[in-house]
């Protein structure tokens, strides 16, 4: 278990506390161990010319991708996930890739589509942070963002999740 131990009231070892993450004494550094791959690798070739790779605009969008995509009256595609915001949208033929792409401008879901002939594509994570152990009069959305800024940028703004817990369970009595 990584974090704080509610059992003996520490943090669990190889985790980072609120103090040291703040403070900039937990780095998380470790020894990068390097793959090097040939120049002749071309992985999904059988895709190029067929597929699509769109960024979308947001976590909401990329929840719903798969209903929208159908929504738009394109049922035969195979969706994707590569990595951040981003999706290959893999399609039967090269007709139905040129049908939606010409559709493209209507689709709000997405920032961006390129037709996939084996580019590049950024490399990102999602993840969720769970901080623990900040004081009640330190718990405002700019600590949290400067928390989480840390260990990447934020997709999800803290405030639409604390509003939530706090409407969800919050019971006031004596």
């Amino acid at each position: 278990m990584r974090g704080f131990d509610r059992r003996f009231g520490t943090i669990a070892p190889g985790a980072n506390s609120y103090a040291g993450t703040v403070s900039g004494l937990h780095q998380g550094l470790e020894q990068v161990k390097v793959v090097e791959v040939s120049d002749f690798v071309r992985a999904f070739d059988e895709f190029h010319n067929l597929a699509i790779v769109g960024r979308l605009k947001d976590l909401w969008s990329l929840r719903k991708i798969g209903v929208s995509v159908i929504e738009e009256g394109f049922r035969d595609v195979n969706i994707k996930y590569t990595c951040g915001l981003d999706v290959l949208l893999v399609f039967k033929s090269s007709f139905e890739v040129d049908a939606f792409c010409a559709n493209a401008l209507e689709f709000s879901w997405f920032q961006n589509l390129e037709i996939w002939i084996g580019q590049l594509v950024a490399f990102e994570r999602i993840a969720w942070l769970k901080i623990h152990g900040v004081p009640l009069h330190l718990a405002d959305n700019e600590v949290f963002d400067s928390i989480g800024r840390r260990f990447g940028r934020y997709f999800m703004h803290l405030s639409c999740i604390w509003k939530t817990l706090i409407s969800r369970s919050t019971t006031w009595g004596f």
